[in-house]
């Protein structure tokens, strides 16, 4: 069981979280090449307190390939020095204008440099529906952490054999965060 936790839920309780059974969290390090999510290092060490299994995610928007590697070395910065258990993860959903050949060239520019950077495959995050229309075949050999809040289990995760993670809700209810959180 886990969360994804950044500033939209404020300071979060992570000892509360851990007793309500949650086991992970992913923390948003940041978004593009120069924005460090306010609650980043608050969140690492309360969850790491806490005893919880930690991993980062980075909020893309580059429009460029070029850009996408200055935000791949730049959520890299992030968390070079941190401890973490869970592969750290790219969640780009928000593309403009741009076309569907241009947004998978950005993600690939993006995952290879985070690739080289880590020295490990990271995850990629997504939602079903881009899952099965957006994201070509060569995304297929990175983890994937789906995001469906229709249905309960994953049916259908494209050119992916299998999902390594499934969030099934924007609105959980957690002791110790206010407000709704992704689970």
């Amino acid at each position: 069981n886990g969360i994804d936790g950044s500033e939209w839920q404020g300071t979060i309780d992570f000892d509360a979280v851990k007793n309500y059974g949650i086991e992970a969290v992913y923390i948003r390090a940041g978004e593009g090449s120069d924005y460090t999510d306010r609650y980043f290092t608050r969140h690492y060490e309360a969850a790491k307190t806490a005893g919880l299994k930690i991993g980062f995610y980075h909020y893309v928007t580059a429009t460029s390939p070029e850009d996408a590697i200055k935000q791949a070395d730049f959520f890299y910065s992030l968390i070079q020095d941190k401890d973490y258990e869970m592969r750290a993860a790219m969640d780009y959903e928000s593309f403009g204008g741009l076309e569907k050949a241009e947004i998978n060239n950005i993600a690939q520019a993006y995952i290879e440099r985070l690739c080289e950077r880590l020295e490990y495959r990271p995850a990629f995050y997504s939602d079903l529906s881009n899952i099965n229309n957006l994201w070509n075949e060569y995304f297929s050999d990175f983890p994937l952490w789906a995001a469906d809040y229709s249905v309960s289990e994953l049916e259908n995760t494209g050119s992916w054999n299998a999902w390594a993670g499934f969030q099934y809700s924007d609105s959980g209810r957690i002791s110790g965060i206010s407000g709704n959180v992704d689970t």
